[in-house]
């Protein structure tokens, strides 16, 4: 079971207009200096994924923000996912 792909939009988040990030399968590492961003990549998958957020997080002048990630699941993930969704009435 896996994850093939993760793409990972935002528009409006902290500092950055609108950003796609892709993600293929196997290992990603954030790296860099203070301040490059690392957290805020973290704090968008987090929005992105339904955890409550701060407010600080919406761009300076704009009224809300918008994370979406997309995932891509093999043919079995799906259908293992699809039970459990249905196992729990959706």
């Amino acid at each position: 079971l896996s994850v093939r792909t993760f793409v990972l939009e935002w528009d409006n988040v902290v500092l950055i207009d609108a950003l796609d990030i892709d993600f293929n399968s196997g290992l990603t590492a954030l790296t860099g200096e203070t301040g490059a961003g690392k957290s805020i990549i973290l704090d968008a998958l987090c929005m992105a994924t339904g955890s409550r957020t701060d407010r600080n997080l919406v761009r300076v002048g704009s009224n809300k923000s918008q994370c979406i990630a997309n995932f891509s699941l093999s043919e079995n993930m799906q259908n293992s996912l699809l039970q459990k969704m249905q196992k729990f009435g959706f």
